[in-house]
């Protein structure tokens, strides 16, 4: 046996929801005592439904076997309607412990029925969740399970069609289904948003970024459980060989030989309890360190129905600690982001003073509002308008602070880097892997400019071209790294890449001292989430996108990150369709508002910089001045403004 590191997946283990519905059963049980009647299984997994048995709930499938006057309680996936009516009927006292997130999918089939659509589900046969959204509805909704089921759907009507989702598939699977549903009838009706949950979301994200570091996959979940075997799945598909168990007990020891790295995760309604007995069977296999890798922390908390809820006292002293994930009471690591901008600052200041400068101090203007067109009663108030210069920097973005941050925060391997990457991104990481005299490969979609790959080449790179989208880019670079074993790095969305931008806000704050506001475009995250922490609430940060590109503010309205489209002048260089795991966890805590603005008020502004400043910027640097000029930001008299100009990769033959 040759185990070295377990690598633990996060977030993994109990969502929101799972949380919510354990509780319901137990306080149904503390408040009207044993037994209580739940239909279904509370949520797909052996030990919690054992736990919840051993404590007087009684699981059931037809409500003929609940006695008259009992307490029933329905399961997070959700009933139909007639189970609804039947419970009614006999007179129980319910208590609905559906997902809320599954709920919001109800409202919307009973929403949009009423205006005469039909529904094609996108799901799995047999599956309560699935049972209880087609029985929100006697008629018209067609479920498929792949894309050969969509050629075999024969609606009524093909003008008013609307697609749902069960919230436990997996990502691609359905993204490729949803895709099939578009193409055979192209004015579908799709859900604002993604119908598919964030917590399954998050944990199909962290899967994809363990798998490749790993060379086996283990999953802590119940064969029933949708979402936990959509993660055995993925990593499969990933490359990485990959088991699921309901306990430690059914490890095998055969699986980990010649196997050093283990990944561990568990599906949505797996309790912590059954990943550590895990984690002391590796051990005693002989695994010798558990680290937990970077992710998104989840603190998203649902009400429970009236009628259960604690009194203030009582559920102040129920109530988890800040950052505690799954268990209630269990204590979660969070990233000290002023410690890791500040190491992010000392790696690029020693980088400096051995090879000389890379990343580069860039300059800090402080100038009137008049300058801008701005009024002159803002000068006269003491406004003040500060432009950091970043497109100044190496690479020409800011992207080279968290690309030379990530290669300079370990050891790097032979093979050098890889990225996947249609712009900055993939430009940073190989002017950087080239000052370091290391490999880098970028693989870029098909629909990247032919000029940006040649910047890459140019720069030592060597160029993949992958499918037409990012996410296909992504995957032959994730398949390609498990290969070749090359450092991986990500555009937006790992500690260091975000740390890295960080160093801006520092950098900011030793020029001119704290603004009081700073105004950033958004397209991953990582600039933003950045600035938000290195500020972390001492200047405020006021995040802007293109109306066409709005993967923050939909979050926001969402309250997770959510799939956009992305068009407009935003798809070539604020091209990101999802905000990024770890910004969203900072802004939620830093960011003061969310702005959008539209392109002509952008290409208005860049045009402007060109024309008077002679900055030939991109157009994500012009966001922060179409902010003022349109007066989108109002600025408070007296109030320094500092506008970050974040990149000049752009043709100035197209700036007019």
């Amino acid at each position: 046996m040759a185990i070295d590191d377990i690598l633990l997946a996060e977030p993994r283990g109990f969502c929101a929801g799972v949380d919510r519905a354990i509780e319901i059963v137990e306080r149904a049980l503390a408040k009207f005592g044993a037994p209580i009647y739940v239909r279904h299984e509370i949520v797909h997994n052996t030990f919690v439904v054992n736990d919840l048995k051993a404590k007087g709930a009684i699981f059931i499938e037809d409500l003929a076997d609940v006695p008259p006057g009992s307490t029933l309680v329905f399961s997070a996936h959700g009933v139909s309607k007639a189970v609804q009516a039947e419970a009614r009927a006999r007179g129980f006292e319910v208590f609905d412990a559906t997902c809320p997130l599954v709920t919001k999918v109800h409202v919307e089939v009973a929403k949009l029925a009423r205006e005469g659509y039909e529904f094609i589900m996108i799901g799995h046969k047999g599956h309560p969740e699935v049972e209880g959204t087609m029985g929100q509805l006697s008629s018209g909704i067609h479920l498929v399970e792949d894309v050969a089921d969509v050629a075999r759907v024969q609606p009524a009507q093909e003008r008013k069609l609307a697609v749902v989702t069960q919230t436990t598939l997996s990502v691609d699977d359905a993204a490729e289904i949803a895709q099939a549903v578009r193409q055979r009838f192209p004015m579908v009706r799709e859900p604002k948003h993604q119908d598919i949950c964030y917590a399954t979301q998050n944990r199909q994200d962290a899967v994809k970024l363990m798998s490749p570091e790993v060379d086996i996959v283990i999953v802590v979940g119940s064969p029933t459980s949708s979402n936990s075997n959509r993660l055995r799945e993925l990593a499969q598909r990933l490359g990485t060989e990959s088991h699921m168990v309901d306990s430690a007990d059914e490890l095998r020891p055969e699986w980990f030989e010649g196997k050093t790295r283990v990944g561990l995760t568990a599906g949505a309604s797996a309790p912590e309890v059954l990943v550590r007995e895990v984690i002391d069977r590796l051990k005693a296999l002989g695994a010798v360190s558990v680290r937990t890798m970077d992710g998104v922390k989840e603190t998203l908390k649902f009400p429970l129905p009236k009628g259960l809820k604690l009194d203030a006292g009582a559920a102040m002293a129920s109530a988890p600690a800040p950052g505690a994930v799954g268990l209630p009471g269990a204590a979660a690591p969070r990233i000290d982001w002023h410690a890791e901008i500040e190491r992010a600052a000392a790696r690029l200041e020693g980088q400096r003073e051995r090879q000389g400068a890379f990343v580069r101090e860039t300059p800090l203007w402080k100038l009137s509002p008049e300058v801008f067109g701005l009024p002159a009663t803002l000068a006269a108030s003491g406004v003040e308008i500060w432009l950091k210069l970043e497109h100044l920097q190496a690479g020409g973005s800011f992207k080279a602070r968290g690309m030379m941050n990530r290669l300079l925060a370990g050891a790097l391997p032979a093979s050098g880097v890889i990225v996947a990457s249609g712009g900055n991104a993939g430009i940073a990481t190989a002017a950087a892997a080239r000052a370091l005299g290391v490999p880098c490969e970028v693989f870029v979609p098909g629909l990247s400019p032919e000029a940006k790959r040649e910047r890459l080449r140019a720069l030592g790179a060597r160029v993949t071209v992958a499918g037409d989208a990012y996410a296909d880019a992504l995957a032959a670079c994730l398949a390609r790294q498990r290969e070749s074993g090359a450092l991986l790095t990500h555009a937006y969305d790992q500690v260091e890449v975000v740390a890295g931008a960080g160093t801006l806000g520092r950098e900011i704050e030793a020029q001119g001292g704290l603004p009081d506001s700073v105004l950033v475009s958004v397209g991953g995250g990582g600039l933003v989430g950045g600035l938000a922490a290195w500020f972390a609430g001492r200047s405020r940060v006021v995040a802007l996108e293109p109306e066409r590109a709005p993967t923050l503010f939909r979050a926001r309205e969402a309250g997770m990150p959510v799939d956009v489209e992305v068009g407009g002048i935003a798809a070539d260089s604020l091209g990101a369709r999802r905000i990024g795991a770890l910004s969203w966890d900072i802004v939620q805590q830093h960011l003061h508002e969310a702005l959008l603005l539209d392109d002509a008020a952008i290409r208005a502004a860049q045009s402007w910089l060109w024309r008077e400043l002679k900055l030939a910027v991109e157009p994500a640097a012009a966001l922060p001045l179409a902010a003022l000029q349109t007066g989108a930001y109002v600025p408070r008299p007296g109030e320094k403004i500092c506008l970050i100009v974040c990149g000049a990769n752009v043709d100035p033959a197209t700036l007019g």
